[in-house]
């Protein structure tokens, strides 16, 4: 979500991740960092951590106007307690290839 989020542009992130990965690849102290400074990341940010370590992290999932419909109706009928209703759209949601994940900040979905 953080990478969905973050803007164009330069932060202070870069030096300390740089330095610490020029100190004998301290990957440790390079993982904290990344953690610590999550939420201030730039894209560039983001572009370097997946070139050095090699990984691609997460865009999200792109939803239909349909799904995004039906995701806000299974909020709603959780909100009043239709747990059957909410169930009935989340299995309807997994047909379409969507696994919804609850989270104390609201459903995160995920592709099978």
């Amino acid at each position: 979500r953080a990478k969905i989020a973050a803007k164009d542009g330069k932060s202070d992130f870069s030096e300390e991740f740089y330095d610490a990965l020029d100190n004998d690849f301290n990957t440790p102290k390079a993982l904290a960092i990344i953690l610590k400074n999550l939420n201030g990341l730039k894209l560039k940010d983001f572009e370097a951590i997946e070139k050095i370590f090699g990984f691609s992290l997460e865009e999200g999932v792109k939803l239909t106007k349909k799904q995004e419909e039906m995701l806000a109706q299974r909020k709603k009928a959780r909100l009043k307690g239709d747990w059957q209703g909410a169930d009935k759209i989340r299995k309807t949601l997994e047909e379409e290839g969507l696994i919804l994940e609850d989270t104390p900040s609201g459903p995160r979905v995920l592709t099978k």
